[in-house]
């Protein structure tokens, strides 16, 4: 019923990603008013959102809804709100988080360079897909641990700073919006008491 009558392709679903036919704008926008109308409190909405963009910093690609998810449901947070938190990682925000984490992991660990790769994300990648296509584990040992470990020892302080200013960023406008909101459900409620009132 939902579906589109033409299945696009894995190419265009793909520059969708990068690039949304609405344009990012227009994007950001409709996940706005879509966030503001999840059912919930505030604090749970933030929560929810703060826990999508701390589970986006962290190397699981294809996991990141699975961890919003449990990170939402563990601090109470909204579920609904969590996935949309997971929108700030995207192609374009990923090759930064990447390399962020590695360089907050090597720092963490104290030493300068944990591997003589002068792009060691990218060395990562390329024996990951390899590793799994051939089931080599030598090689998922060799050339995916050495940079995966300081990923994802550098995400867990990245996860928690971006997490709790993303809960404050969104706390604040979502408590007008459902004040607001319930300004007008009073106001509507109080003209129709009135109108009763003069029957």
């Amino acid at each position: 019923m939902f579906k589109r009558r033409t299945a696009r392709s894995l190419v265009a679903q793909f520059f969708s990603l990068i690039w949304p036919k609405m344009g990012w704008r227009r994007a950001i926008s409709y996940y706005w008013h879509r966030l503001k109308r999840i059912p919930g409190t505030p604090e749970s909405i933030a929560m929810g959102f703060a826990c999508g963009v701390a589970a986006s910093m962290m190397p699981f690609m294809g996991f990141h809804f699975l961890l919003s998810a449990l990170f939402a449901w563990i601090l109470r947070g909204s579920v609904i709100a969590s996935a949309f938190g997971t929108i700030v990682g995207n192609p374009w925000t990923f090759p930064f988080i990447w390399v962020g984490t590695y360089k907050i992991g090597v720092m963490v660990f104290g030493i300068e360079h944990l591997t003589d790769d002068q792009r060691p994300v990218r060395t990562m990648f390329r024996g990951l897909y390899h590793s799994i296509q051939t089931f080599d584990v030598e090689m998922f040992v060799e050339q995916v641990m050495p940079t995966l470990v300081p990923m994802l020892v550098g995400s867990i302080p990245l996860s928690i700073i971006v997490g709790v200013a993303a809960y404050f960023i969104v706390l604040r406008p979502i408590r007008a919006v459902h004040k607001l909101r319930q300004d007008r459900k009073s106001a509507r409620e109080s003209r129709y008491a009135s109108a009763e009132g003069r029957r």
